[in-house]
């Protein structure tokens, strides 16, 4: 059994799953907000996304590209829980395992301590470019050092 059997949910979806290998790019959401300070509710970003994704035009007749052709695979979103811990652990496994297959990886969130889940299986002399309001360089917040205001630090 793969972490992707064990985590993920399958709904909703962007496009219907590809049951086949050769996709080069794969999604998956993390409906995750446990740790936000503000008003709740980017958990359910990952399925507005994909909401708004299925009332645009998908043909881009510029480029003669169909999003319905493309070889894209939508994983759905990740079991929900209020656990960071437990939300990094599921990340982490789900990206490793995506990025041993070469994929081009795709994360809908979700606040942004999701980030860290993924980082955390690629090499450390990656780069890593962050475009926010502020920095999430705190050593804790609220109490929290799992947070979305800290997560840069860890």
């Amino acid at each position: 059994m793969s972490f992707l059997d064990l985590h993920m949910t399958n709904s909703p979806l962007i496009i219907n799953p590809n049951n086949n290998d050769d996709s080069k790019v794969t999604i998956f959401g993390i409906p995750f907000d446990s740790t936000h300070s503000y008003k709740p509710g980017c958990r359910f970003g990952p399925d507005a996304i994909r909401d708004a994704f299925n009332n645009i035009e998908i043909f881009q007749p510029e480029f003669g590209v169909d999003l319905e052709t493309v070889n894209i695979s939508d994983l759905g979103n990740t079991k929900h829980t209020v656990v960071a811990t437990e939300m990094l652990r599921m990340v982490e496994n789900i990206t490793s395992e995506l990025a041993k297959q070469g994929k081009q990886i795709i994360i809908l969130g979700g606040e942004h301590l999701i980030t860290l889940g993924s980082f955390r299986c690629f090499p450390k002399n990656i780069g890593y470019v962050v475009f926010d309001a502020h920095y999430d360089l705190r050593d804790q917040y609220a109490d929290i050092k799992l947070s979305h205001a800290a997560y840069l630090r860890r």
